[in-house]
């Protein structure tokens, strides 16, 4: 109930009361307004106004109903001011919205299928993957990725070796013949002056030396032969290592992508969860109230 207090020995003009009202409104807790009223002795009038005004809020947007209160009525602690219309306000409607699109879009993500059914599980059961687990699953792709690597590496090495040393022993290969190829065309010369001279035992001789030259440069050619097929065999396993080496890098790259996209996946579905719970929290809270309000 409103009340006065009286400061002073005398009603005069320096004469002050303080006003003290409470104002009780149901879901919005108790107030207590402090005001000081100052007049006139001879007159008998003053001005009110108050030391801290507080504007009363009402958390929902609801239509009300009636009134329960008449112009003029005196109100004290606990009464009804009004009453509200037996729906759900604006703001719980808007709530429940979200929540229901946080569901279906949690659903939607969850089952995707791209994501395998370990993860759906332990997603669905809370149970949340620690960072470390998740950096350790990380590091192990990055490994895979950076020993596929090395190893292209490596054989792409070995090729430009191997290429560059088969074109340095085909030019040694190609010096080596030019010498039986300069002695035998040095017999020929000599034959053909030996024949003229119809000196047959350096005939002979010469044809002798003829056959070997021809015998070593056919040693040469066959060994020329057999450097260069052992040379396209060996490039051919190198690249043969190399297409398996390429294809074991686009694994690792591609098991790191899948790797990456899960963990990302995962900790954004378990936001999702944590998301609907609070949701979920918030909307029990405010019907809570609007149910304390409706009292």
């Amino acid at each position: 109930m409103p009340s006065l207090r009286f400061f002073g020995d005398h009603v005069n003009s320096d004469a002050v009361f303080e006003y003290i009202y409470e104002l009780y409104v149901t879901g919005s807790g108790d107030h207590q307004y402090y005001v000081r009223f100052d007049f006139s002795a001879d007159q008998g009038t003053g001005t009110l106004s108050a030391d801290d005004p507080y504007n009363v809020m009402v958390t929902e947007t609801r239509t009300i109903a009636s009134v329960a209160l008449k112009v003029g009525a005196k109100v004290k602690k606990g009464d009804t001011i009004y009453y509200l219309e037996d729906a759900k306000s604006d703001e719980i409607k808007t709530k429940e919205k979200a929540l229901e699109d946080a569901r279906t879009a949690y659903k939607k993500a969850l089952f995707t299928g791209d994501i395998d059914d370990e993860t759906i599980t332990d997603v669905r059961k809370g149970k949340q993957k620690s960072l470390d687990s998740y950096q350790k699953k990380l590091k192990e792709a990055n490994d895979a990725v950076d020993a596929a690597q090395t190893l292209l590496d490596m054989i792409d090495d070995q090729i430009a070796l191997l290429t560059e040393a088969g074109a340095i022993a085909q030019a040694d290969q190609a010096y080596d013949l030019l010498t039986p190829e300069y002695e035998a065309a040095l017999i020929t010369q000599q034959l053909a002056r030996a024949e003229r001279e119809a000196d047959q035992d350096r005939i002979d001789h010469l044809k002798r030396l003829q056959e070997d030259q021809a015998r070593i440069k056919s040693q040469l050619t066959t060994y020329a032969a057999q450097l260069s097929k052992d040379n396209e065999k060996k490039q051919a396993t190198l690249t043969y290592m190399q297409t398996c080496a390429k294809k074991d890098l686009e694994k690792a790259q591609k098991d790191k992508e899948e790797v990456t996209k899960g963990i990302g996946t995962e900790i954004d579905l378990n936001s999702q969860k944590e998301n609907i719970a609070n949701l979920e929290q918030d909307l029990a809270e405010m019907k809570k109230k609007s149910d304390r309000s409706d009292d």
